[in-house]
């Protein structure tokens, strides 16, 4: 079965199938404009956390993070923890989207300056978001290909992923997006936490990994080189900039039934962000711990690892993992 077993082609099967029908299924509240891009502001605390979460948390993220700590040690945490010193601002910032009164943020600017800017602001945002949204597919695909040992093509891992994100999208709209992040969300937080267990009890906890590596520097959260304060000081100002001309963040932070729907929402999830960062890292160190000594390309050790450690512990769980992925992606790629 294409190099993973029926159980966990089944798992893949039953989300694939699911999550698609739940977005479907939201296209019945499609009734405007204002609830194809909003979804005439009516959702709640949960389901604004699970939405300002999954759009903004993606499995490429986690491939990254692991990679870095793989080759420099526990200070890969801040390749996405340079965002951190940002998310109190979102605390601030997510109600001026609401109090904005548009529908999405060319409709701002139509209104601030005239509809050649807001045109121009469209256009700029959709090849974003097109770029965005490729390179995600793009990585998704190759990790899904590592987990099944070369058995699954990435062309129609992509395939899939972008048939049903862009279905679901269409028909239901924001609306689509937010319930169908809920289930993504959790899904998303199995894939950052599934593997650290397995991973830990593999290289004998955090005791084993201090006799295999020998570099103190490596469990020390403070790089030696490369990102130092300062820099971490312009990306964190670069990305409040950024992040207010994002395309998808007023529908992220305004979706909400009042305004604390969309603080609570978009800060809570982005907080939920920066836990799943810490299993990322443990993931990456452990990896160090397993594979010392062999020639590994770092960007392969997330999916190497789940190929590694699940089919031992039960049937299934490549399936999960794979889900994950797939979630993962799907989550962000529909807001976009």
């Amino acid at each position: 079965m294409l190099g993973i077993s029926l159980t966990d082609w089944l798992v893949i099967a039953v989300y694939l199938v699911g999550i698609t029908f739940i977005g479907s299924l939201a296209a019945r509240r499609v009734t405007s404009s204002a609830s194809l891009f909003m979804g005439d502001r009516k959702f709640g605390k949960v389901m604004m956390i699970f939405f300002g979460f999954g759009s903004g948390t993606h499995s490429d993220q986690a491939v990254s993070v692991a990679a870095k700590t793989y080759g420099v040690g526990a200070s890969g945490i801040w390749y996405q923890w340079l965002w951190l010193f940002v998310t109190p601002f979102f605390w601030v910032i997510t109600p001026v989207f609401r109090r904005m009164r548009a529908i999405t943020t060319a409709d701002f600017f139509e209104i601030r300056y005239n509809r050649s800017v807001a045109l121009l602001f469209a256009l700029v945002g959709c090849l974003q978001l097109m770029v965005n949204t490729g390179v995600m597919l793009k990585g998704a695909g190759a990790m899904i290909t590592a987990v099944s040992g070369g058995a699954i093509s990435p062309v129609l891992a992509v395939w899939a992923m972008a048939l049903m994100f862009t279905t679901y999208g269409i028909l239901g709209g924001l609306s689509a997006a937010v319930f169908t992040d809920f289930v993504q969300g959790i899904l998303t937080i199995t894939l950052s936490f599934l593997l650290v267990p397995f991973a830990l009890e593999a290289v004998g906890g955090i005791a084993g990994l201090r006799e295999v590596i020998d570099d103190d520097s490596k469990f020390s959260l403070v790089a030696p080189t490369g990102i130092t304060f300062f820099y971490i000081a312009v990306i964190a100002l670069n990305a409040l900039f950024g992040w207010v001309a994002q395309p998808t963040s007023m529908p992220c932070s305004a979706a909400g039934k009042t305004e604390l729907e969309g603080r609570i929402g978009f800060t809570g999830g982005m907080m939920i962000k920066r836990v799943c960062t810490v299993a990322w890292v443990i993931v990456g160190m452990c990896a160090i711990g397993m594979y010392m000594g062999r020639d590994i390309e770092a960007d392969q050790i997330y999916g190497l690892m789940a190929k590694d450690l699940l089919p031992q512990i039960m049937p299934g769980l490549i399936g999960l993992f794979i889900a994950s992925l797939l979630a993962g992606v799907m989550s962000t790629c529909d807001v976009f």
